[in-house]
């Protein structure tokens, strides 16, 4: 049990933590809490007015005041952790509410970006993210079949920033790809726009290659 209320960091960096074990194991239930998580996250920690995101929570009434983590220390601040967990499970989910989320907490905060970047590489990793847009690799096919695990691996060898891994199923936004002829297929949609299924790694390495 919780002994302490959640800080705004708490809510973010376990989201995105839960985005890595969907993508680790296709399992919906991940995704589905962190969909959750960063609700809550919007409900309870942002800055309606101003835009932004407060360390605490509303309502709480031992805090003589509410600030804004802006500046990145070991970790990325709480500020950088929500935008990247609202983009990510956003692309995921295909909700351009949480997106915007995202868009509106750069934008608040966009003054200090300018003045300290080199103190706030959280929130500019984010910036890059939106300015880059979506890119996704959908894949349709079983997951024990060998196929579809050399094209995990085509995937999974190559680091390509903001880059969303998600298996087509049944109840996602993805439930209309499904393999080509019978293989392990591969999808590719950078703003949500899909170039041509491959069901080839080496096709999939080439895709990957041009977006990086």
């Amino acid at each position: 049990e919780a002994h302490t209320p959640g800080f705004l960091e708490d809510y973010a960096a376990v989201a995105l933590g839960l985005a890595d074990l969907y993508e680790a194991t296709f399992e919906p239930l991940w995704l589905t809490w962190a969909e959750q998580l960063v609700d809550a996250l919007k409900e309870r920690f942002e800055d309606g007015v101003d835009g932004g995101f407060h360390a605490t929570e509303a309502g709480r009434e031992d805090l003589l005041f509410r600030w804004k983590p802006v500046f990145d220390q070991s970790l990325p601040s709480a500020n950088a952790l929500a935008v990247k967990a609202l983009l990510r499970v956003g692309h995921h989910l295909q909700r351009d509410d949480l997106c915007a989320c995202a868009e509106r907490t750069l934008a608040c905060l966009a003054p200090v970006l300018e003045k300290r970047p080199r103190s706030c590489l959280g929130l500019l990793e984010g910036l890059d993210l939106v300015l880059r847009g979506p890119l996704e690799v959908v894949l349709a096919g079983s997951t024990g079949d060998p196929r579809m695990e050399a094209l995990l691996g085509s995937v999974r060898s190559r680091y390509v920033p903001g880059l969303s891994l998600a298996l087509a199923s049944e109840g996602t936004p993805h439930a209309g790809k499904a393999p080509l002829d019978g293989l392990p297929t591969a999808y590719v949609c950078i703003n949500r726009a899909c170039l041509a299924p491959v069901t080839a790694p080496e096709a999939l390495e080439r895709l990957l290659a041009r977006q990086f």
